[in-house]
């Protein structure tokens, strides 16, 4: 199954990546990136929890 972002979501994620760099730095932007990439991974892995 492939994750499809809407454009207002894309939007939405890179500006709140955009808030936590300036407020928590890089180290914070790449965990959050990784937290968000590992939770996708175990949608498609799991899509039955997250039908379409």
């Amino acid at each position: 199954m492939d994750i499809v972002w809407s454009k207002n979501a894309e939007n939405s994620f890179l500006d709140i990546i955009e808030q936590v760099f300036y407020k928590w730095g890089m180290e914070t932007v790449e965990k959050l990136e990784f937290q968000v990439n590992e939770l996708i991974e175990n949608i498609n892995i799991h899509n039955h929890i997250c039908p379409k």
